[in-house]
């Protein structure tokens, strides 16, 4: 402890307290930082000089008395009133403490890590959809330390990959093979669409935490972000699952502009980003689970050519009235997809593989739902995947970040080679897409404002709720 003396008082008392809420009581005496930690996190009001740690009950205790600067003041025992106190609750309390938990164990792991570190980041960049949970778990002991660094990292490199992108774009011809010379371009736009992904997932692994420091103007732009768009625009579906993934898991500071997002979503990838991002949001945070339940809702007013959210909408309502703690028909639909997909894949493996699956019931229900992460698929090319991505939600809001990849094991024997000519069929697609996006903005520039811009009559309101609504 780093505290001088002892707490006569409080120790005095302890005979208040049945032998797990005492391992627990002085498990915190013990841990200055730990107390400390919790306090800071905790968000004691201005003012209140004593704050009350609820052991059990909320409102009957037994409690811990701290002040704010963590000194202890006193026990009190179950039945006894923490009155005109703040109470951090006990599920506050082991939700705190199992994430300093998670951050020890992490700082350890580093410091004592010995292995390679370039190794490892080149995996991120090099491996596309084949990197391994324990190559993520070796990159995720450094995310407490690099979680600015990681998000930053996200953002230069969907520039650089739009960049790649448009060059491969100018070259690739519509029929055909590219020149041999652009071969290696392809393949690191291949990998590189993939690294945006797991960045997506490393800078969001800890939530809200790792900002809460940031100057407010910081703190501001990053709850403006679109971030999920990164990895969904990129159209493949393991990538965008991890996209929707690190977006719910920094949802709270997301919601307001997700929910604004989702009404003005003009084509699929800003559909798959918001109205997805925003079900994965409330899905996540109970919360907020009714106020989205009701924006989604198919009888929500649809805005004037938005019929693509429509039917999506009607799609997430079954999303909503299923819980993955409680199997109902959709996670048991989308676990029958994934060892489908696991029996398909394990064909790959040699007969005496434990992964060579004959039949989908022999695929664990775990590895079933984490084997979509490896579908390469289009989902703006195959409607079909984009209704897996949307099952997929329930399970993707809560499951844990290393549950997003898979053994490597696992991967060593169902793994397949990269293949180049489905690298060019989806640079093809990006080539239709991108033609018809900007055929629409085009369009839309003939025929006036954009629908959020500012009305030029100079009401001061949005276009579409102004001469455009007329």
């Amino acid at each position: 402890m780093t505290l001088t003396g002892h707490a006569h008082h409080f120790l005095s008392r302890l005979d208040r307290l049945s032998v797990p809420h005492l391992d627990i009581a002085l498990s915190l005496y013990r841990d200055d930082p730990l107390l400390r930690h919790i306090l800071n996190t905790a968000r004691v009001p201005e003012g209140m000089e004593r704050v009350a740690i609820s052991l059990a009950d909320p409102e009957k205790g037994p409690f811990l008395i701290v002040t704010r600067s963590g000194k202890f003041v006193t026990c009190l025992g179950a039945g006894m009133s923490a009155k005109n106190l703040h109470v951090i609750t006990r599920e506050k309390l082991d939700a705190i403490t199992e994430k300093v938990i998670t951050w020890r164990e992490r700082t350890d792991r580093f410091l004592n890590s010995t292995g390679n570190a370039t190794e490892l980041m080149r995996a991120l960049y090099e491996r596309a959809q084949w990197l391994t949970r324990e190559q993520f778990e070796g990159i995720a002991v450094w995310q407490p330390f690099l979680a600015h660094e990681l998000l930053r990292w996200m953002l230069e490199e969907a520039k650089a990959v739009d960049h790649m992108r448009e060059l491969l774009l100018r070259e690739v011809p519509k029929n055909g093979k590219l020149h041999r010379r652009w071969d290696e371009t392809l393949h690191g736009l291949w990998c590189r669409m993939w690294t945006l992904g797991h960045l997506s997932v490393l800078a969001a692994m800890d939530g809200k935490a790792p900002y809460e420091e940031l100057p407010e103007s910081a703190r501001k732009a990053i709850s403006g972000l679109a971030y999920a768009r990164v990895a969904v625009s990129q159209g493949l579906v393991g990538n965008a699952l991890r996209g929707l993934w690190g977006a719910a898991r920094l949802g709270e500071d997301l919601f307001s502009y997700y929910e604004k997002a989702h009404e003005e979503a003009d084509n699929v990838i800003e559909v798959a980003d918001s109205a997805l991002t925003f079900a994965a949001i409330g899905l996540r945070y109970p919360a907020l689970r009714e106020e989205v339940r009701r924006a989604l809702s198919p009888s929500a007013p649809v805005p004037e050519g938005r019929s693509h959210l429509a039917s999506v909408r009607k799609a997430l309502t079954n999303v909503f009235l299923s819980d993955d703690e409680d199997p109902t028909d959709l996670p048991t639909r989308l676990a029958r997809i994934g060892a489908d997909l696991a029996v398909v894949l394990g064909k790959r493996a040699p007969p005496s593989s434990p992964y060579h699956f004959k039949a989908a019931e022999d695929a664990p229900r775990d590895l079933a739902r984490s084997v979509l992460l490896l579908i390469d698929g289009c989902y703006l090319a195959d409607q079909k995947l984009l209704t897996v991505m949307i099952m997929a939600l329930p399970w993707l809001a809560r499951v844990k970040p290393e549950e997003l990849y898979l053994p490597a094991d696992y991967l060593a024997a169902i793994r397949a080679p990269y293949d180049p000519d489905h690298a060019l069929t989806l640079l093809r697609q990006d080539r239709r897409r991108l033609k018809n996006v900007r055929a629409a903005e085009a369009k839309a520039e003939q025929a006036g404002p954009a629908r959020s811009a500012p009305c030029p009559c100079g009401s001061g309101k949005k276009y579409k709720r102004c001469c455009g609504d007329r």
